[in-house]
């Protein structure tokens, strides 16, 4: 099997580095976790099975995935797992009612809680918690649920007040609340400066940045219930629709990619990417007649064109020279868009 790797390039020159290797879907309907590569092929339907009502799912950017549990009739908590679905610590945190949501960055792991209306905080070391603040965030919130960081703050929806929240990474309020119109915001993603929002009850995804400016309100429209959203940081949106049981994949600027990249899901909740080879960097060069594509000659890429990114019109580019360690590829100035990708050799 191929993995598909770098990039989208459109000849307006708006490269998209590198194609994301993994997504892994939280199935609240069969309480698993599934793994597919980000071309849509299956890795492991059953990835990790046996969960109590999974919610969310993040990375630590270290290989280790930690899943939400709300629980349902019993106490839920966060287990943590290897990205090849092996247990590390299934115990991480216990005794919790209302589990909705986590995050991580450093080594702190942040969880919403919708019954106490509170977020905790909890330091790792490894696989083990060394503290917890349980109270870690109280004011302001009335329904925590999605919740994402960049590292420098704390992004979180109310899905009962239908508010954005941001506060500093202690736990500080910034004065600053976006209404987002409805208290249906089931998911969050982050990209750079630039939140999305997955709003249920609308069958839409909004655009907020994260200094609280609306983007847009209807990036992607026509959604069957939207519930699960995952960036790559390279430009790739994936959207999970809970009623329809797929996954579809845009451009972070809302351009359909493939609107049936996973299907047959059984109610997906949350999404996890995982970057795992990055691509050499693609630069694009137009002149008059023709389109010039230059990358380091890192062995293991193909250069593949297509017009309208449709998955049956990638097409191979043979006509390929190198010299001093840079690949050079000429081809003819197309009459309208021309998208170009490096797709790796390497099986997964």
């Amino acid at each position: 099997m191929k993995r598909q790797i770098a990039l989208l390039v459109l000849l307006s020159l708006m490269p998209l580095s590198t194609w994301a290797d993994y997504i892994y879907v939280v199935e609240n309907g069969s309480s698993e976790v599934a793994k597919y590569t980000t071309t849509g092929s299956l890795v492991n339907a059953s990835l990790i099975t046996g969960l109590n009502s999974p919610t969310d799912i993040k990375l630590d950017g270290r290989g280790n995935l930690f899943v939400a549990l709300e629980g349902g009739l019993t106490p839920g908590g966060v287990s943590m797992f290897t990205t090849g679905g092996v247990p590390v610590n299934t115990s991480l945190v216990t005794n919790l009612l209302g589990v909705n949501c986590v995050a991580f960055s450093g080594t702190n792991l942040f969880v919403t809680l919708e019954n106490t209306a509170f977020v905790s905080c909890y330091g790792l070391s490894g696989a083990t918690v060394v503290s917890s603040n349980t109270t870690f965030i109280t004011s302001e919130t009335k329904y925590p649920g999605p919740i994402v960081t960049d590292g420098s703050d704390i992004y979180i929806n109310d899905t009962f007040l239908g508010f954005l929240q941001k506060y500093t990474m202690a736990g500080a309020p910034v004065d600053q609340e976006l209404d987002l119109g409805e208290p249906s915001g089931l998911s969050m993603a982050i990209d750079g400066t630039n939140l999305f929002v997955a709003l249920f009850l609308n069958n839409r995804v909004a655009e907020y940045s994260t200094t609280g400016r609306i983007i847009t309100t209807n990036l992607i429209t026509g959604l069957n219930g939207p519930y699960g959203l995952a960036a790559d940081g390279q430009g790739h949106l994936f959207v999970a629709s809970y009623n329809s049981g797929t996954v579809a994949e845009y451009t972070t600027s809302g351009a359909l990619i493939n609107p049936s990249l996973i299907t047959g899901l059984n109610a997906p909740v949350a999404l996890a990417v995982e970057v795992v080879t990055v691509a050499p960097s693609l630069g694009i060069r137009q002149a008059r007649n023709t389109v010039m594509a230059t990358w380091t000659g890192t062995a293991g890429f193909l250069l593949q064109t297509n017009p309208d990114l449709t998955t049956p019109n990638w097409r191979v580019d043979n006509d390929v020279t190198s010299a001093n360690g840079t690949n050079t590829a000429v081809v003819a100035s197309p009459t309208g868009k021309l998208f170009f990708r490096l797709e790796s050799t390497n099986s997964p």
